[in-house]
Parts: structure tokens; sequence; C-alpha cells
């Protein structure tokens, strides 16, 4: 049996240029409940202090914050992969 190939694009605003302001601020960081200033502060916070990468740090405090609050749930997906879904937020298995 002959498998179908399936092209996928993923767009990420990394610059800020196609939204005013960080995606995650409309509705992820309010879910959490935070401010997106208290949000960025403590994220920068943080990765100062580990030295290390601030995309990775504020991502890390995503999936901590969102599984203190309850809002990470495990469901099947596409294919043999499993993830996190909740309000089009996606989490990678294991997580």
């Amino acid at each position: 049996m002959t498998r179908k190939s399936v092209s996928v694009a993923i767009a990420y605003d990394f610059d800020g240029t196609l939204s005013p302001g960080n995606m995650q601020e409309y509705e992820f960081v309010p879910d959490i409940g935070m401010t997106p200033k208290k949000f960025w502060n403590y994220a920068v916070q943080q990765a100062k202090q580990n030295e290390a990468d601030s995309v990775l740090t504020y991502m890390n405090l995503m999936l901590k914050k969102a599984a203190e609050k309850g809002i990470l749930r495990w469901t099947p997906s596409l294919g043999q992969d499993k993830g996190c879904t909740k309000s089009g937020y996606r989490y990678p298995q294991g997580v």
C-alpha cells in the first residue's frame, strides 16, 4: 500500500510583523491568570537567573503555568501521536 504524502506549513510570528503584540497575550496568558507584563517579566527573570534561552524559557513557563491551572488535557490526535489541546493550544507528548 502506498502512503500518501501530506504537506504541512507552520507559521509563527516571531518578529511581530503579522500581529500587534505577542500571540500568547490574546488568550493564553489571561487563561493562566497573568497579565502580559507579569508573564514576560517573569519569563525574562527566569531566563537570566538560569542563563537560559529566552524563547525556551517562556515556552517552558507556558507549559508549567498551564499545568498549574489545569488547562493541559491529554487527548488522542492524528495518527499515533497524542497531544494536549484546549482552546487551540497544542502541547507535545510527554510534557
